[in-house]
């Protein structure tokens, strides 16, 4: 130690001994068998004071800095030493060799001293490091703030509370942070300690998400984290029940796609992007302590005063025109208008249920009241969550009132049901708010500002100087009479030019067949218009979209086609929103497997057998009459010859087209004796054997395994009976697509569904959990985890194997696990904070 006695002794004087017990500080160090000042320097502070306690009194804390302060002069001395040579002839000898190399003039390359290898300029100790620049920006800020006399400075401080505390090292100097996560956390301290002050046991996501105040909030961040992760290239939230429900459009006219009609109801309110406390805000009951709420004060001053409006909401002296409807953006009614007494068009649902309609003027709202402040609060907060227009969500809003039965004054569950929808079919299909609006009410005839209103646009393309609806106000249509011609006409011409003259006359008919009247009147016009703009969305002739919908929920479904009409909150019958979301997910379907609608609904359309029989079939049969059938036989050879001539049936396929058809040869053919045919028609039951071949020679399904499926119905699905309907033939199509997809082979998933319809003991069971989970290439946790919910704990029917499928195909596309899947498909505004964030959570996980 005697080596470095230079270094430690300055460390501390020698200690007193006046009490006898010291000893010196030498001896100190030997006991404690530290030889250099980097012995100390390489303890902690608590564990060299510790141990220097045992042996002196001297003041550890002033040992250990003057310690460190002399280890860092040893290694800064070391440095120098490395980095600037002492030879200095060498360093100033020169080479006429190294004088004729061409190397750059600089301080390295003359004087061999690499400084950067004693402290680069980035280096958190350079005096020139961004930490430097960071303390010295800091210091230089609080010179500023204390040379302002101004009294409501706000200091930097109160701005950033974290800085004075703020550990300046690598992490915090060089890591790049987003300006948003230091917003968010500045934000989130100031707020939490307002929470400890006033003793809120509430989390600071649990406050922003219940807080009304500003009204920037609520604010949920587990529902936004949802948001953001499925974005626009996954399902949304409120698709989930749809994409996973067992029960599909063409499984029957009583079919409960997307669930229950609460499951359904809380599924549409989802597709809005609303988070559950904003869904909970717009619907709320009036209250009037809003006032209060808003300002803070109940001083009825500050609610007629714009300036103080403007304060709270932010809004511009042109956006409250947009929002009351007034000034350059007051109603400019249709020059055909004679039945819409909208005069108050967007601004209807703030001005309802009062007299008066709310201006502002001088910088003062004339008849304004707390109710009418409520809701054009909740109107502001609606248009700033779907970047709506005003003019547009009055329309939204007001329509489902006009819609729904009962009477409504303002926001409910169907208008957000309605939002959702908007949502949905905007996104797919860029429908306008107002056009969707037209779906379940009447045409708008009024707009704001410069537009023109729907009803002009659709029907007064050519600008006539007179409208048939107009001078024949009020009286019926009658679409066989020619007094009619000029009004059909007009409307015609305002429809898609896709739209044919029989198209035309079918919409007219199902508008006079489902309407309480067929007028000239707007109600009636917006019908015609609703059909059309239906089936054009979803690029379907008028004729076939009607069709599907006859085929999806019968003569219920074209009605809601024609008439728009809302079911009530406590309904559970399907309404207009039920059946745009029917045959959005059956024209997905057709399209996606290469069906044409045409052709999906000829195939199952009864009333095509009762179309007239062609010359030449009927010539057919009459030969098959003429020949000898004494026999069974005989009549089956004739029967299955008869359509292996008109539909290319093979004697293989014949026993499949008779249990589609529900018939068999020796049926059709008794049908066709002289006794029972009628000359130009067409036998029913061989209509229907026609009708099955076609579907036959659409699946790809061998004879055997098609066979072997009607033969066991239930194999496709409970209630199944193996007949031609959408059902079956859509379990058959996904029989086809899952055996060319994901199976590889027919024999292997028949042989599942046999197994599957087998014993059902546990061991059983988890047998045929384990062989779909090898079929589908899943693991068995998860495939087990969904059937748990079927009520045999597996899949016993191709129903049940699309189903699992499908479940399958949304994890891979959201990136969920089974259990979060379900969790997701499950959400609503009543669930647990807990499950929103779990589900938002693990959507992050995947996303990024």
């Amino acid at each position: 130690m005697d080596d470095n006695d230079a270094l430690l002794y300055p460390l501390v004087d020698p200690t007193s001994s006046e009490d006898g017990t010291n000893t010196e500080f030498k001896t100190a160090m030997q006991n404690m068998q530290i030889d250099s000042v980097f012995d100390i320097v390489s303890m902690s502070p608590e564990d060299f004071a510790n141990a220097l306690a045992l042996h002196s009194a001297a003041d550890a804390q002033q040992i250990y800095d003057n310690a460190v302060a002399c280890a860092h002069m040893i290694n800064r001395l070391y440095y120098e030493q490395q980095v600037s040579s002492d030879d200095v002839i060498q360093r100033n000898r020169r080479n006429a060799d190294s004088e004729q190399a061409s190397v750059p003039i600089t301080y390295q390359s003359l004087f061999k001293e690499n400084w950067d290898q004693f402290c680069h300029e980035g280096n958190i100790a350079a005096n020139n490091s961004p930490a430097a620049y960071l303390r010295a920006l800091y210091r230089f800020s609080l010179e500023l703030e204390k040379s302002s006399t101004h009294s409501d400075k706000i200091t930097l401080e109160q701005r950033r509370p974290d800085i004075p505390a703020l550990m300046l090292d690598a992490q915090s100097t060089f890591v790049e942070r987003p300006m948003l996560s230091i917003v968010n956390d500045t934000l989130k301290t100031h707020i939490q300690q307002h929470l400890d002050k006033t003793n809120n046991k509430k989390t600071v996501q649990e406050v922003l998400a219940s807080e009304h105040y500003p009204l920037q909030l609520p604010y949920d961040l587990h529902h936004h984290k949802c948001l953001l992760a499925l974005g626009d290239d996954k399902p949304a939230l409120g698709e989930f029940n749809y994409r996973v429900s067992l029960e599909l459009p063409f499984s029957g006219v009583n079919s409960t796609y997307g669930g229950t009609s609460r499951t359904r109801a809380e599924s549409q309110k989802l597709l809005s992007g609303l988070s559950p406390e904003q869904q909970k805000l717009l619907t709320a009951p009036y209250g009037d302590d809003v006032a209060w709420n808003a300002y803070g004060s109940e001083n009825y001053h500050l609610l007629w005063s714009v300036n103080s409006f403007q304060e709270l909401t932010g809004l511009t002296g042109d956006q409250i025109e947009q929002l009351l409807a007034y000034g350059k953006y007051f109603p400019n009614e249709s020059i055909h208008n004679l039945w819409s007494a909208r005069h108050l068009y967007g601004c209807l649902y703030i001005n309802r249920k009062s007299d008066g309609k709310v201006f502002a003027a001088d910088q003062k709202f004339y008849n304004l009241n707390t109710h009418r402040l409520d809701r054009m609060l909740r109107m502001i907060r609606l248009h700033r969550w779907t970047d709506i227009s005003f003019a547009e969500l009055d329309t939204l809003t007001t329509n489902v009132d006009l819609s729904a039965p009962g009477i409504h004054h303002g926001m409910n569950s169907n208008m957000l049901r309605a939002l959702g929808v908007y949502h949905y079919m905007n996104k797919r299909f860029s429908i306008k708010p107002e056009e969707f609006a037209s779906l379940y009410h009447n045409m708008p005839t009024y707009s704001c500002g410069d537009r023109e209103s729907l009803f002009d646009q659709v029907f007064s393309k050519t600008k006539p100087s007179t409208s048939p609806l107009i001078e024949n106000n009020g009286k019926d249509i009658d679409i066989d009479a020619p007094e009619s011609l000029a009004t059909l006409h007009f409307l015609k011409a305002g429809l898609d030019s896709s739209v044919t003259q029989d198209d035309f006359l079918l919409i007219a008919r199902q508008s006079k067949k489902h309407l309480t009247s067929f007028k000239h009147d707007l109600s009636s016009a917006s019908a015609i218009y609703r059909q059309a703009r239906i089936a054009q969305m979803f690029g379907l002739s008028p004729s076939e979209c009607t069709d599907l919908a006859r085929l999806l929920g019968g003569e219920a479904f074209c009605k809601s086609l024609v008439t728009g009409t809302i079911k009530a909150e406590s309904s559970s019958e399907s309404d207009i929103f039920d059946v745009l979301m029917a045959m959005d997910w059956a024209v997905d379907w057709l399209k996606q497997n290469n069906y044409s609608v045409k052709q999906w609904c000829r195939l199952l359309d009864k009333t095509q057998d009762e179309l007239a029989l062609n010359p030449t079939l009927e010539d057919q049969i009459k030969t098959v009459q003429n020949s000898p059938h004494d026999t069974d036989e005989k009549k089956v050879f004739l029967v299955q010859k008869l359509l292996h001539d008109v539909a290319a049936l093979s004697r293989e396929q014949v026993p499949c087209a008779m249990k589609l058809a529900e018939t068999s040869e020796v049926a059709i053919f008794d049908e066709m004796t002289p006794q029972t045919f009628v000359s130009g028609k067409k036998p029913r039951l061989f209509a229907s054997a026609l009708r099955a071949t076609e579907a036959i020679q659409a699946l790809l399904i061998s004879n055997a395994s098609l066979l072997k499926l009607l033969n066991n119905p239930a194999w496709l699905a409970h209630g199944n009976y193996g007949t031609l309907t959408p059902h079956t033939l859509y379990l058959l199509d996904r029989f086809s697509t899952c055996t060319h997809h994901h199976v590889q082979a027919e024999t292997r998933l028949l042989n599942y569904l046999e197994q599957a319809n087998g014993q059902s003991d546990a061991v059983a069971i988890n047998n045929s959990n384990t062989s779909l989970a090898e079929l589908l290439n899943w693991t068995i946790e998860e495939v087990g985890t969904l059937t748990a919910d079927l009520p045999h704990q597996r899949a016993r029917s191709m129903e049940e194997v699309d189903w699992v499928i499908r479940c399958k195909k949304c994890c891979e596309e959201t990136g969920l696990s089974v259990n979060n899947l379900k969790l997701a498909a499950s959400l609503n505004t009543e669930k647990p904070t807990a499950d929103w964030k779990t589900v938002g959570e693990a959507l992050i996980a995947a996303h990024f």
